[in-house]
C-alpha cells in the first residue's frame, strides 16, 4: 500500500524562481499566468498537489498537468497555454493557444 509513485521534484534556479514571484504578483499578467506561477511556487517549496489546489482553489488535475509541462519542457512553456499534439499531426508536438 505505501507504493505510490512520486514524480520528480521541480527544482527551479534563482532565475527561474525570480520569474515566477514576479509573474504571481503581478497586476498585469494574464491570471492564468499568474495561477500556474503560483502553483509551480507551491510545488517547488514541496507542498503535494492535492495542497496546493485546496490552497488556489483549483483541482488537482491542473496542478499535475502544469507540474507535467514545467519537468517536460521547462517554465517558460509551463506557463504559457500549450496544447499537445500526437507526432503524426503535421503541427508537431506543441501549438500555442490562441
Amino acid at each position: 500500500m505505501g507504493n505510490r509513485r512520486r514524480k520528480p521534484m521541480l527544482v527551479l534556479s534563482e532565475e527561474e524562481r525570480s520569474l515566477l514571484q514576479k509573474v504571481s504578483q503581478s497586476r498585469t499578467e494574464q491570471v492564468r499566468r499568474v495561477e500556474r506561477a503560483k502553483i509551480l511556487l507551491q510545488l517547488e517549496s514541496g507542498a503535494s498537489a492535492q495542497a496546493v489546489a485546496k490552497t488556489l482553489d483549483t483541482n488537482a488535475v491542473k496542478v499535475h498537468r502544469c507540474l507535467n509541462k514545467a519537468l517536460q519542457f521547462g517554465i517558460s512553456t509551463a506557463l504559457v497555454c500549450v496544447k499537445f499534439f500526437t507526432p503524426s499531426e503535421d503541427t508537431g508536438f506543441l501549438k500555442e493557444c490562441s
